[in-house]
């Protein structure tokens, strides 16, 4: 009996699977697709589409799309002869995650593409006759009007302009740019892109870009200065929002950094890397106030040149402000009563950010932005509950990372940023207790120190590289404990940034390993149940030992779950005044690792209990 006809592929199929629901139907095609279909109604969900060796495409039926960001920059639609690049669509039609999406059943509210009448809309650009002092370009406005027109070098927005500030014509507007206001942010000895495109009348659609290349001067090259600003916030305003790892991590982070930046840059002899410690500990430069990190960026803006680096790290609490999607990292001054009341007074924007290290107050064009918002999942989760009636906050790596994804990639498009950023859903332990460390600097700080291989010619430490290791070994962190956290990586260029030798491998001192322990099993023998409650105060008492401070060897949360986690399982027989309780150390819910028994008086079980706890304690602690 026919039931249903999946009729989208242009060409053969070389595969149809069921899911093992049977909900789904996974189907390949030569025409280099692979489609999900719903069963039941036999539409189709989404397309997956190949591109090159390691990158893809996700398309709904309504154009919506994902994907990496190579293949979002190399795809594109065609209204007849006229090309659309997926790029000056993106704000109306990218969705990030949207297959997990589709596939979780939400609805995409996104406009629909046949909703943007798209061809013939946005304005023409092009080159025109060039003069010894200006760039000129030709703009015709089409349907959909025109809005600001902006120009770009080397990727990095340095000039906007509105139809007023264009020189009218007859049939549109022509843009003349001073070569001179331009050229201040070319790059020595290379060869530098301007690029231009205008907006249409809303601002929400672009153009296709224009491009003129010009080589930089000649003069004498010098190693790039690196400026690092590495902040940590471990202590907040009260102590509802405070962390115990994010000091630590940009202190490591910072460390790591000067040793390995100077033996790269600092070869002739001047000094070229210039780190600012800007955290909660003891040993910092500055502490991180939002004034005080605002003024350092303006100090570092005084002096950089195109040619440098600048390296930006943030450890603490992050949020999605929802009323404009906008991502906020978290100053010394917040606390609960102001990260619900008063956000932009203590924490930093994307949108503020990208002003701060604008091209015409930060010529620096290489540029590396690193979040770490350790904790914030479960964190955040804890501070909207505390404010209820304050529902325009979501946890920035909960289940609408997509936002935060969004208002990043909007700073990388303004700003030039390489940009990595630790995502996570609304759970725990994204501050991994088990290494002392947030689970993305843990991982920095691990493939510097043990992954020879992401180094460029096994000496230099190649930013691509190394911030691609990191994501697979969050990645590989949270699915130890069972959770989900997978960092999102936005960058325009690639390039080194220090020598990784010995000496710097040795000055990097990862943390011990912790055991990780979930809830424990006890039960009384005889009535099959735990009346006793004995449960109950061995986990207490092992939460109370792994929160004691961040050297404690073990780590408790009841939430854990996966192959490395250890549990307790126990039963106990009670008889006239005597408890024996007979212990099982349990590692993945199968592996028997260590056993021992205990005896009590059925009068004090708290001390019985207590006893359990140590016997543990000096377990791990033997086996660590």
């Amino acid at each position: 009996t026919l039931l249903k006809v999946l009729n989208e592929h242009s060409f053969s199929i070389q595969t149809a699977e069921f899911s093992p629901d049977g909900k789904k139907v996974y189907t390949v095609s030569a025409d280099h697709t692979a489609k999900v279909w719903d069963t039941e109604t036999g539409a189709s969900l989404y397309t997956f589409i190949s591109v090159g060796r390691g990158d893809y495409l996700i398309l709904d039926k309504y154009n919506h799309y994902d994907g990496s960001e190579a293949a979002r920059k190399l795809l594109y639609f065609t209204c007849g002869t006229e090309v659309i690049e997926l790029d000056q669509v993106k704000d109306q039609l990218w969705v990030p995650n949207l297959a997990e999406r589709i596939l979780n059943g939400e609805t995409i509210n996104a406009v629909k593409l046949s909703d943007l009448n798209i061809c013939n809309l946005t304005p023409l650009v092009d080159t025109i006759e060039q003069s010894g002092l200006q760039y000129r370009f030709r703009i015709t406005p089409r349907l959909g009007g025109l809005g600001a027109t902006i120009v770009y070098v080397n990727g990095i927005e340095v000039k906007r302009f509105s139809p007023q500030q264009l020189i009218a014509q007859k049939e549109g507007y022509q843009l003349m740019i001073d070569k001179k206001e331009i050229q201040k942010f070319f790059v020595t000895h290379k060869e530098n892109s301007i690029t231009v495109k205008s907006l249409t009348a809303k601002n929400s659609i672009s153009s296709r870009s224009v491009s003129i290349n010009e080589k930089g001067n000649e003069k004498s090259v010098t190693a790039p200065n690196l400026y690092a600003i590495v902040v940590g916030v471990s202590d907040y305003k009260g102590e509802g929002l405070d962390l115990k790892f994010a000091a630590k991590d940009a202190i490591d982070m910072a460390n790591a950094l000067d040793i390995s930046a100077k033996k790269l840059l600092n070869t002739d002899g001047q000094e070229h890397v210039f780190i600012y410690r800007v955290h909660t500990s003891s040993g910092r430069d500055r502490f991180p106030e939002k004034n005080s990190i605002k003024q350092l960026f303006t100090e570092i803006g005084s002096k950089a040149q195109p040619n440098d680096i600048l390296l930006v790290f943030f450890a603490g609490h992050g949020v999605v402000e929802s009323e404009k999607n906008q991502f906020y990292f978290l100053t010394a001054d917040a606390s609960n009563a102001t990260v619900s009341g008063a956000l932009k007074n203590v924490g930093i924007g994307t949108e503020e950010l990208a002003d701060w290290i604008q091209p015409q107050v930060m010529k620096a064009q290489k540029r590396i932005l690193i979040f770490d918002a350790c904790n914030s999942g479960q964190a955040l989760k804890e501070i909207i509950s505390f404010n209820k009636d304050s529902k325009n906050l979501l946890a920035s790596r909960g289940d609408e990372n997509g936002k935060q994804k969004k208002a990043i990639e909007k700073l990388n498009e303004k700003s030039g940023m390489f940009i990595l950023s630790a995502s996570a859903s609304d759970q725990k332990a994204y501050e991994i207790g088990k290494y002392n460390q947030g689970a993305l600097t843990y991982s920095l700080l691990k493939a510097i120190k043990e992954q020879p291989d992401i180094l460029e010619d096994r000496q230099y430490l190649n930013i691509s590289r190394w911030f691609g290791a990191a994501e697979k070994t969050v990645g590989e962190l949270a699915r130890e404990t069972g959770t989900r956290q997978q960092p999102q990586v936005v960058s325009t260029s690639n390039f080194n940034i220090g020598v990784v030798d010995d000496e710097v491998r040795n000055k990097i001192v990862l943390p011990f390993e912790k055991f990780l322990f979930t809830r424990s099993d006890f039960r009384n023998t005889e009535l099959r149940v735990d009346n006793l409650k004995l449960r109950n105060l061995v986990d207490k008492g092992l939460s109370d030992l792994s929160d004691e401070n961040i050297g404690a060897s073990l780590l408790f949360n009841p939430e854990y779950e996966g192959a490395n986690i250890y549990s307790l399982s126990c039963d106990y027989s009670v008889a006239n005044d005597e408890i024996t309780a007979s212990v099982i150390v349990i590692k993945g819910g199968d592996e028997i690792k260590n056993k021992f028994e205990v005896k009590g008086k059925s009068g004090n079980i708290n001390q019985l209990s207590a006893t359990i706890v140590t016997r543990i304690k000096d377990w791990v602690d033997k086996n660590k």
